[in-house]
């Protein structure tokens, strides 16, 4: 009996990955398909936890110390993955806490805290919170890079969009521009900040003529 629980819960965690993962990687601007995507079963994923720890009365469901990673470079390091949706999975919400990182073949997110919202086994809400949070990706194509940092960041998963608040900071390369929000479409690389998002502060941006932004310098 116990180890049909610990199968059946590995078995669950491994969707959760499937679910997180696939849906995130269409973060890529190449692709016009929402962030939501289907479960694709065909990625392999491992994935290991320090212990785990089920409530069945609360349905609560812990694993510290968590990773995650797939054959095609995807990957999930937490110190901790926790849901009180372990009856659930189909429609479920996740914490993941303590130095959150989202690895991706073409960037990456940096967070102390993520919350994702599953329902019917697709993405609903990505929301990462930070001092502050970072998030970069890569466009191999076009040779250009993205990078972005905020206290909170929040995945609008259908629209492909980002939008950044709390002191956010975005570089696409060619200019680095601060505000209080924006919102940064992945798909058409495109900033965005409205007026009455900025809390009377005005929008900052630096045009940059050399590359040391595409080198990697920080906010």
């Amino acid at each position: 009996m116990a180890n049909s629980v610990l199968n059946n819960h590995h078995r669950a965690a491994c969707w959760l990955g499937l679910l997180l993962l696939f849906g995130v990687s269409a973060l890529a601007p190449t692709q016009a398909a929402p962030l939501a995507a289907p479960l694709n079963l065909g990625d392999n994923p491992t994935w290991d936890s320090k212990s785990l720890t089920l409530d069945g009365k609360t349905n609560l469901l812990v694993l510290p110390d968590f990773h995650l990673k797939t054959q095609s470079g995807y990957a999930i390091d937490a110190g901790e993955a926790r849901t009180n949706d372990a009856n659930n999975f189909r429609n479920s919400r996740w914490t993941f806490s303590n130095k959150v990182t989202f690895t991706l073949p073409n960037g990456n997110i940096a967070a102390d805290s993520a919350v994702v919202i599953f329902v019917n086994n697709q993405i609903s809400e990505l929301h990462v919170t930070g001092a502050p949070a970072k998030f970069e990706h890569r466009d191999e194509a076009a040779k250009t890079v993205a990078r972005g940092s905020a206290g909170v960041m929040d995945y609008v998963l259908a629209q492909n969009t980002v939008k950044l608040s709390q002191q956010a900071w975005v570089s696409t390369g060619q200019n680095e521009c601060r505000a209080a929000a924006m919102v940064y479409n992945l798909t058409e690389q495109r900033l965005s900040a409205a007026s009455t998002d900025q809390n009377g502060q005005r929008v900052s941006c630096t045009v940059v003529t050399t590359n040391k932004t595409e080198a990697g310098r920080t906010p």
